[in-house]
């Protein structure tokens, strides 16, 4: 005899199919846990932290004693202010928009000259469109102009 209030057979299979998904993404989260605190040694000390913090500038994760002791430490903010130094830029030709940029570029190297995609440095890639070689210079936005040059390094 069935309950008087019991669920029937599709809402049983559609409860069956609900606890399936969400072992599925309870295995799943667990696999991610794992995987994202596989690492509580700190790049300075090597000892096991409980607390820890990113460090730009150790490239990983520090003891939180070390970051508070370090003078690009913000206890403002609670965070690491620490910044990459910027390469050094060298600029053969500038111009007001990027095409009188690619126009000058063009005329410099007799090739027809276009923008490819954003190097690690913020800086457009120059791309030979007969051949398709990338080019050694950058075109490059800052100062309120476009600059055609390189990075130093």
């Amino acid at each position: 005899m069935k309950k008087k209030n019991a669920p029937t057979e599709e809402q049983e299979a559609r409860m069956r199919a609900a606890r399936e998904i969400t072992d599925k993404e309870r295995s799943l989260l667990e696999q991610r846990l794992t995987t994202d605190y596989d690492n509580w040694r700190c790049k300075i000390c090597n000892h096991h932290a409980m607390t820890q913090v990113v460090c730009r500038k150790a490239r990983g994760s520090i003891c939180m004693s070390h970051c508070k002791t370090y003078e690009h430490f913000s206890p403002i903010f609670w965070h690491c202010l620490y910044r990459e130094p910027e390469k050094p830029w060298h600029s053969w030709a500038s111009a007001e928009t990027q095409k009188d940029i690619l126009y000058i570029l063009n005329q410099k190297t007799k090739r027809n000259c276009v923008l490819g995609s954003l190097d690690d440095d913020c800086a457009y890639l120059v791309i030979d469109e007969a051949t398709g070689e990338i080019g050694q210079g950058r075109i490059r936005f800052y100062d309120s102009a476009w600059h055609y040059g390189y990075y130093e390094g």
